[in-house]
């Protein structure tokens, strides 16, 4: 049997309140957003996935207010199981070295997460992959639960295993390379220096077979070295309908809204890109 994993990313689940603009990103309508939702739900159920893995902004800033939070904990159960989530920036706040850094609001964000979410960090042997999962808004940041996260990715990731080994982070670590420091509004879409070289100190230790990433709305792979890289798009909105974000330095890929599954490839892997708004599957 082609065993597969799903990956939902960058939902940016909001309530819909009447009269009221939820707008990320320029012609994002809130209807168009729940016929995604579902439509991906639908999809997801007749693929049958092994396992469903949720790669951040799940929620729209969302978990300092009690009303959204109710309606993420609805929404979720509606993916099948198993199903296991990370936090993205909209979850738990913005990285060391982003405007609006806040270690005491994270903390509590983060918190509030695993007592609604499950686990932020985590480990998945499905498919043939050994998913690494970890909360890349707390790289650098001084919080105990980084120093602890640091110590465990370090533990799993030296963890020999027969399975394609995986990790699963929002934030990317960077665009084009190590050396990215953007000071255009595009280092919005990848850790700065300060909270990328703990990752990259730990990834050249031990790199793995593949690292997936969500957060700047576009699907591409890339193919190593030093590792393969898949990209999650969204099910909201498009990398190009992001307000106030340059593209210019996004590696090129596909700008559309959808989900991927992943399954293996004789002794790699292979990615599907599941289309919304009835734009077709494509692998």
């Amino acid at each position: 049997m082609d065993e597969k994993i799903a990956f939902v990313a960058d939902m940016h689940l909001e309530p819909m309140e009447a009269g009221r603009s939820l707008s990320q990103g320029i012609n994002d309508l809130p209807p168009r957003r729940a016929a995604q939702l579902e439509q991906a739900l639908q999809q997801i159920y007749d693929l049958q996935p092994v396992a469903v893995l949720l790669g951040g902004d799940n929620a729209n800033r969302v978990l300092t207010r009690p009303d959204h939070l109710r309606f993420i904990d609805d929404f979720l159960t509606r993916f099948p199981q198993p199903r296991y989530a990370i936090p993205g920036n909209h979850d738990v706040g913005s990285t060391v070295g982003w405007p609006r850094h806040d270690r005491e609001e994270m903390a509590r964000c983060c918190a509030t997460f695993r007592e609604h979410f499950g686990p932020d960090r985590w480990v998945l042997e499905a498919a043939g992959f050994r998913v690494i999962a970890i909360n890349s808004q707390i790289t650098a940041s001084g919080l105990p639960d980084d120093a602890g996260q640091r110590s465990w990715l370090r533990a799993q990731l030296a963890e020999p295993s027969s399975l394609l080994r995986v990790l699963f982070m929002h934030t990317p670590p960077y665009l084009r390379n190590d050396d990215d420091n953007f000071d255009d509004g595009s280092e919005m879409m990848c850790l700065k220096p300060p909270a990328r070289a703990p990752v990259l100190a730990l990834l050249e230790e031990n790199p793995p077979d593949l690292l997936i990433t969500a957060h700047v709305h576009r699907f591409w792979t890339r193919r190593g070295p030093p590792w393969d890289w898949l990209a999650l798009p969204s099910t909201a909105f498009p990398h190009s309908e992001m307000e106030a974000v340059p593209s210019h330095n996004t590696p090129r890929g596909e700008d559309c809204v959808g989900w991927v599954s992943l399954s293996r490839d004789g002794a790699g892997w292979a990615a599907a890109l599941h289309r919304l708004d009835d734009q077709g599957d494509r692998t």
